[in-house]
């Protein structure tokens, strides 16, 4: 990842040293970060014959880019509903390409079995573009305030999936302060601490290996599995958490402030509002372009919750058990009105639920849900894998 590269605090300093004492006007800013992510995105692989490869995604990522920005510069004010369709259409068929195996045309991939740096979060990016275009939220803007909003090297393979009208406006003021450099270098540290301290040295050697995981965990017991899908928890929230503060403290050094990605979610007592505090600029995502919109058409509140958990499960991972870990949550949370209205006509329980201890209870309840629906990705890749794994957690062992 590119926070691991020796070259990463040299470039950074280099490109902060332009940003601030050399260019001053806002639209040159943006250019050169725009060009500088573009640079360091294909200078930074170390894998042998990688930084080719990186050379050609980011290649035929800034094509995309472009093809989709003039497209989606034509949508306000006429919404033809064919360039709508062809500006979403374009990026979800490379997505689906490349990071879908069943989906892919031998021909075209070449059998490449390699995932473009990026690909889910620039493609989001983009239908977030076309989608806020067409509605005219968005009016017609330049190359390069797109370049840099979909390159920005920071966030480029990390996230957040940041919101286009933020950025823009964002990087157009950017200024320069002391208190916002001190607070971005100890957003850095802590995001180092969490992802290379607690997430890499203390917590991931605890996990069982994959030879002991795949197969279902035949040799496990569903106490073992269980405590293993709470490992890859922490593993997961340290990592990716610690990763986000590291994104955002970068960004800030620049001047721009892009969205929190986690809001404590392991202190939430329910299910719903684990999911506003986890991996916020996904869900939010998800709920402003899948939920929303699939709720105006069917009318139907449970068909949208399990759309977009599967929407979701789906961006995660390419294997059967990520699908399934989006349905465990979409149950879990179509579940959730009909607990909330059992609660609301008996008034010992709305008594109960108000009580610290109620909510210490609550908490440890949503740990458990979280944790059983990822025994599902201790080994994704096959559906009966996936599903012995699930039983096992679920019932500890009872059923396997």
């Amino acid at each position: 990842m590119l926070y691991e590269t020796p070259l990463y605090l040299v470039f950074l300093a280099a490109s902060l040293a332009v940003y601030w004492l050399v260019l001053r006007a806002p639209a040159a800013r943006i250019a050169f970060l725009a060009a500088v992510s573009v640079a360091f995105l294909c200078l930074v692989p170390r894998e042998p014959g990688s930084r080719q490869r990186a050379i050609i995604e980011v290649v035929g990522a800034a094509i995309l880019a472009v093809v989709v920005h003039r497209v989606a510069a034509q949508l306000p004010g006429k919404r033809k509903p064919w360039l709508v369709v062809a500006a979403l259409a374009l990026p979800l068929a490379v997505l689906i390409l490349f990071k879908y195996p069943t989906a892919r045309l031998p021909a075209l991939i070449a059998g490449s079995s390699v995932i473009p740096l990026g690909l889910s979060y620039y493609t989001f990016k983009h239908l977030h573009y076309v989608i806020e275009s067409a509605r005219g939220r968005i009016r017609h803007t330049s190359l390069r305030d797109y370049l840099a909003y979909v390159f920005l090297f920071p966030m480029f393979t990390s996230g957040p999936i940041e919101r286009f009208p933020s950025f823009s406006a964002q990087a157009a003021r950017a200024t320069w302060s002391w208190a916002q450099a001190s607070g971005a270098v100890e957003r850095i540290l802590v995001g180092m601490g969490k992802k290379f301290l607690i997430a890499d040295l203390l917590v991931a050697p605890m996990l069982p290996s994959d030879r002991l995981l795949s197969g279902g965990g035949l040799t496990l017991s569903g106490l073992q599995v269980l405590l293993a899908a709470f490992i890859r928890i922490v593993v997961v929230y340290f990592d990716f958490s610690g990763y986000t503060d590291m994104v955002l403290g970068t960004s800030r050094l620049f001047g721009i402030s892009l969205m929190e990605n986690f809001d404590f979610p392991f202190l939430r007592a329910d299910l719903a509002e684990f999911w506003r505090t986890w991996h916020i600029s996904l869900s939010s995502w998800a709920r402003d372009y899948v939920y929303f919109p699939l709720l105006g058409w069917s009318r139907s509140a449970n068909l949208s919750i399990l759309a977009t958990m599967i929407t979701i499960g789906a961006w995660h991972g390419t294997g059967p058990g990520w699908v399934l870990w989006g349905g465990h949550h979409a149950a879990g949370l179509m579940f959730l009105p009909y607990y909330r209205r059992w609660c609301e006509r008996r008034p010992a329980i709305q008594r109960l639920r108000s009580t610290r201890t109620w909510r210490v209870v609550a908490t440890l309840a949503v740990w458990w849900f979280v944790a059983v629906g990822f025994a599902l990705t201790l080994d994704p890749r096959t559906l009966g894998g996936s599903i012995q794994l699930y039983l096992k957690a679920l019932t500890l062992g009872v059923v396997t």
